[in-house]
């Protein structure tokens, strides 16, 4: 039958707007793509109560037909009493499909207690179902009530329970990020929620095992970065609060000898003021968030500054009170507590490292241009998972050392290098040209002190005494004079690129070193567009020698045609781009030695030579023969995947690029 009401595409919008609506909406989002006389087609991102998430493409094929794929299924359905009334039904079966999943997947709740009779999700025989009836029922009303409490503080929008499954969801809006801060993560301006999922265990806060976190795009296929950290955030906020249970249970002392406030790695003091400093100007909390602090004991002397700034609502206090678990149960209120420090933490994540969430002691050091992104810190695995894994890498990332102490502690030979690179650029008579980026506030007015720079770096003892002073960052600060620990400081987190040593099992033998490290110096934009020239043209390797003065700048700023400008060395007889070799005894003929850092754990440093191992893919004008070099002309098709140094200047390495066959292994 053809229809014959119009639907128009405003009262579209609203028909899948009520698909929305409510704690457990089946639309996440969805786009009109194409609306007009005779066609639509819609996509809508699907939810099934964060069990699965799917696209749904609707498409009008023909006047009385229309056609929906989605979850593996294409589904034709003839337009009756209208198109409206036939997308409504439509989106109806989607959630009766969303239900029946629901009781497929975890069974049909038993009245009083909502466990299911499936033993998909927990592996529960009969017996333990019928022991346990009682004390799950109690535990099921615990988080119930938890829930309920939270929703109280905040609102009904920010939190959400499926107690068939024990699965809370905490949604969060980022209103308080910087339109700066929501630009570096990706996170579209038109989108300001997210979406935690926790699932926790029968028995809640009584399992021995931490919950599981899990991001909850809006989109089935998404996984930002952001999503990653926020991961991150909240996993390692629960497994040290989950830790902090269990001793309160042992013990029990209670919790409130091991308040949150005391977990002085996350927030410092400053910080801590700094956040109820910023609420209060901007006014953006309300006395539910005022309470929330107050009873989580996050912040608690700054919550009670915040009672008398919102007023304090007495009748609010029952309803905690009835939340709380009495007995041999620590009096805590876990999902306020969440979303507490959810809130707390959005607006301040890129202080802290997306990886291991430690705080960026050193982030007033990264550059203006660099200060609203995402941070991963120096630490190996934190390093090795964003080079080797692709954590996060969906973001522009910065490098930046949690502590200047952890990363002498972990580093201590490319904090060497580094030493001794800045060392031979800052006494090279090339200085004004090679030594950048420099210290801003070593410069006054044009004048860059490099005397000053030299100083400070001859001040600085080696990194074996260094490591000796590493207990924490204020005995490293007590021990070295201040003008090193400020070159230092500077020198570790100014425009760093992921840089880290190589295990012994996965070193490229053919080199002869041991000193091999693996890195990532591009951006995500540059980095997905080599890959796609990559997978279009191929790719080969090279290598690339410069003299050891001339890598602070490299390892900063990534390889440039120097070619006719005023940073070229050795000419361009062979014309203009970025000179590679085929042999890597070719790129050891320009690696030349030059002064360096005294007190280097390499001994004599004026020896020491560095190559590159780089992947150069085959777009057009790219040189495919090296006649005798690779001159590649923007740099853009290079990316540096491995860094060597030898600290003996008679290093004798000739090995052809292409004939290493495990240099694949590490891109592929």
């Amino acid at each position: 039958m053809s229809s014959s009401s119009v639907l128009t595409k405003e009262r579209l919008s609203e028909l899948l707007g009520e698909f929305k609506k409510g704690e457990d909406p089946v639309v996440r989002t969805f786009r009109i793509v194409n609306f007009g006389p005779g066609e639509l087609e819609l996509d809508i991102n699907v939810d099934f109560f964060g069990l699965k998430e799917f696209l749904c493409h609707i498409v009008k094929v023909s006047e009385d037909l229309i056609c929906a794929t989605y979850d593996g299924n294409e589904e034709y359905i003839e337009i009756q009493n209208g198109l409206e009334n036939t997308i409504k039904t439509f989106m109806d079966s989607l959630v009766q499909k969303r239900d029946d999943y629901l009781m497929n997947e975890v069974g049909t709740p038993t009245p009083g207690t909502g466990k299911g009779n499936s033993q998909k999700i927990f592996d529960l025989d009969d017996d333990d179902m019928v022991d346990d009836f009682e004390e799950d029922g109690e535990m099921q009303d615990q988080l119930t009530c938890h829930v309920n409490d939270a929703k109280t503080y905040f609102d009904t929008k920010f939190v959400s329970l499926i107690s068939q499954i024990y699965n809370v969801r905490l949604n969060v809006i980022v209103d308080d990020m910087t339109t700066e801060m929501k630009k570096e993560y990706g996170i579209n301006s038109q989108n300001n929620w997210f979406t935690m999922s926790i699932n926790f265990a029968p028995d809640y806060l009584t399992h021995d095992t931490s919950p599981r976190v899990q991001y909850k795009p809006e989109l089935a296929h998404l996984r930002s970065g952001f999503a990653e950290q926020m991961e991150h955030v909240l996993t390692k906020y629960i497994d040290f609060r989950w830790e902090q249970l269990k001793f309160d249970k042992t013990t029990r002392f209670g919790a409130a000898d091991l308040k949150l406030a005391q977990w002085s790695s996350k927030t410092t003091q400053k910080e801590k003021k700094e956040i109820i400093s910023k609420f209060l100007k901007e006014k953006k909390i309300h006395t539910a968030k005022a309470l929330a602090l107050y009873y989580t004991n996050v912040i608690p002397e700054a919550a009670e500054e915040l009672l008398r700034e919102c007023g304090y609502i007495q009748q609010n206090l029952y309803t905690y009170d009835k939340a709380l678990v009495s007995g041999h149960e620590p009096k805590t209120n876990f999902i306020l507590e969440m979303l507490t420090y959810l809130v707390l933490r959005v607006q301040s994540c890129n202080h802290f490292c997306c990886g291991c969430d430690d705080s960026i002691e050193c982030h007033d050091l990264l550059p203006v241009s660099q200060e609203n992104r995402p941070v991963i810190c120096t630490k190996f695995k934190c390093q090795f998972e964003y080079i080797e894994l692709g954590v996060c890498n969906s973001i522009p990332i910065v490098i930046c050392p949690s502590s200047i102490h952890t990363d002498i502690l972990e580093n201590g030979d490319v904090v060497d290098i580094m030493v001794s690179m800045a060392y031979s650029a800052a006494t090279s008579g090339r200085k004004e040209l090679i030594f950048d980026p420099f210290p801003e506030y070593l410069i006054k007015g044009s004048t860059k002190n490099f005397n000053s720079v030299v100083q400070a770096l001859d001040r600085l003892p080696s990194i074996a005494e260094m490591k000796n002073h590493c207990e924490n960052e204020s005995e490293l600060r007590k021990f070295l004079h201040p003008e090193a620990y400020e070159i230092l400081r500077w020198l570790l987190s100014c425009k760093r690129c992921a840089i880290v040593k190589m295990p012994e099992k996965k070193r490229i033998q053919e080199m002869q070193t041991q000193y091999q490290y693996i890195m990532m110096m591009d951006n995500p934009e540059k980095a997905a567009t080599f890959s796609q020239n990559r997978k279009k043209y191929g790719s080969y390797w090279a290598f690339h020698g410069s003299a050891i003065e001339n890598f602070h700048s490299i390892l900063r700023n990534g390889l440039v045609n120097a070619s006719n400008t005023k940073l070229m060395t050795t000419g361009a007889a062979y014309g203009p781009g970025v000179y590679m070799a085929r042999e890597s005894a070719t790129s050891f003929g320009y690696s030349r030695m030059g002064t360096s850092w005294a007190k280097s754990q390499f001994g004599n440093v004026s020896n020491l030579r560095c190559v590159m191992i780089c992947e150069v893919n085959k777009a057009p004008g790219v040189p495919t023969t090296a006649s005798p070099y690779y001159v590649v002309p923007q740099a853009e098709h290079i990316t540096t995947r491995f860094f060597c140094f030898y600290p003996k200047s008679d290093t004798n390495v000739n090995v052809i690029a292409d004939n290493i066959k495990c240099l694949k292994d590490f891109v592929e």
